[in-house]
């Protein structure tokens, strides 16, 4: 969505975005912006206009906007970094351990089909 949202399921957002969504995806002035400008102007172009969707943009575009937040990611990314997790890809674990929603790690596991032999 963030990205391009022309090739977004309106099936995977929430209810509450649907209709901002389906007007921004029928507005063709905007398919113009997205190849003219960077992702975080393009956002911050829409944003009088579309103010729900391009605020999660933003704060998926531009995770660090103070310096706390960027001082926090830095000391997550140190910690990911180890000797013994030394991976190229490291932006998935970021991004889950700068996360403010608390994972459910109990009820994924009481989810969880046991392995049968």
């Amino acid at each position: 969505m963030t990205r391009n949202r022309f090739v977004v399921d309106v099936s995977q957002l929430p209810e509450e975005v649907h209709e901002e969504f389906l007007e921004m995806k029928a507005d063709s002035s905007m398919k113009d912006d997205l190849h003219l400008l960077t992702l975080e102007k393009f956002w911050i172009k829409r944003l009088p206009v579309n103010s729900t969707f391009s605020s999660l943009a933003l704060r998926i575009l531009v995770p660090f906007s103070s310096t706390y937040s960027c001082e926090t990611g830095f000391s997550a990314l140190v910690l990911i970094k180890t000797k013994q997790r030394n991976r190229l890809e490291v932006d998935s674990d970021l991004m889950i351990s700068l996360a403010k929603i608390e994972p459910r790690i109990n009820q994924l596991v009481h989810n969880m089909q046991s392995m049968s032999h």
